[in-house]
C-alpha cells in the first residue's frame, strides 16, 4: 500500500470506529483530549494518524492496532476500556449500597 491507500484506510477505520461507538465526533475528541478540528482533520484524511494516536486510540477504546492499519480482524480487542470503566463504576457502587465494601478513598 502506498502512502494515499494507507491514509484512506486510517480515514475510514477512524469513521468506522466513531459509528460503531455511536459517538459524535464532540464526544469522541472528548474522550481522545483532542480538539474536535484535530479529530475532523483524522477522519477528512487532511491530518495523517500518527502512532502515537493509533496507541492512543487503543488505550482509550481497546482497539485491535492490526485492524486499524491493515483493516484486518476484529475491531475491537476484547472489552472496550470505556465500557469496562462503566461496568466496574457500577460494580463499585453496588458494592458500596450493599454495605459490604467501605469507601476509604473520599
Amino acid at each position: 500500500m502506498d502512502n494515499s491507500e494507507l491514509k484512506t484506510l486510517y480515514t475510514n477505520n477512524l469513521r468506522a470506529l466513531r459509528e460503531s461507538l455511536k459517538k459524535s465526533v464532540q464526544e469522541m475528541a472528548t474522550d481522545l483530549n483532542v480538539s474536535t478540528s484535530t479529530l475532523s482533520s483524522y477522519m477528512s484524511g487532511a491530518r495523517t494518524v500518527s502512532l502515537e494516536m493509533a496507541t492512543h486510540l487503543y488505550k482509550v477504546y481497546g482497539i485491535n492496532l492490526i485492524w486499524f492499519v491493515t483493516g484486518k480482524g476484529e475491531m475491537f480487542i476484547g472489552k472496550e476500556p470505556i465500557n469496562l470503566k462503566i461496568e466496574v463504576k457500577e460494580a463499585l457502587k453496588e458494592l458500596l449500597a450493599s454495605g459490604e465494601f467501605k469507601d476509604n478513598f473520599k
